[in-house]
């Protein structure tokens, strides 16, 4: 799942968020979590929050950064410069995705439309996109990726395929 909170600072009262290993802990701010397939990713909207990971030092994030764990792997992934718009989209109404495989991109729009979308291409799997879709709108995005990507996405026994035009 997914959320984003807005908390509001109150004298000795700390606010916690558990994800999976995760412990994120605010005494005022903005922030998202998202949690999926094993992969926990904190955006820091702003105000100080401290990430608590298993096995792993606690991190002070600042805003605009964004912090990625894999629980399985233990890896951790930080990016700075993220914005609103980039790392928590659906709070916007538009999903970004820049510099991303669509073998990336195919799993989160299948959390977010529960749908099942796949990509019997290997080649076109590997295709870096640059794309934002509306969030939440199934058919708008579906015309969205089939534009940029100059691809026909067809339903065929509950299945999303996308195919290469001829």
């Amino acid at each position: 799942g997914e959320a984003y909170f807005d908390v509001v600072k109150m004298a000795g009262k700390e606010f916690q968020v558990t994800a999976d290993e995760t412990l994120v802990k605010v005494l005022g701010t903005s922030f998202n979590v998202s949690n999926r397939r094993g992969k926990t990713e904190v955006f820091l909207h702003q105000g100080p929050v401290k990430l608590e990971i298993p096995d792993q030092e606690p991190l002070t994030m600042v805003p605009g950064e964004k912090v990625a764990y894999k629980g399985k792997s233990s890896m951790i992934t930080k990016t700075k410069e993220e914005t609103l718009r980039s790392a928590a989209a659906w709070k916007t109404g538009v999903i970004s995705f820049r510099k991303v495989a669509l073998k990336d991109i195919i799993p989160e729009l299948n959390d977010i439309y529960g749908i099942r979308l796949v990509c019997p291409n290997p080649q076109l799997e590997e295709k870096i996109m640059d794309v934002g879709v509306p969030y939440m709108d199934w058919d708008a995005t579906k015309t969205s990726l089939e534009l940029a990507m100059n691809v026909a996405i067809t339903e065929s026994d509950g299945e999303y395929i996308i195919e290469l035009k001829e």
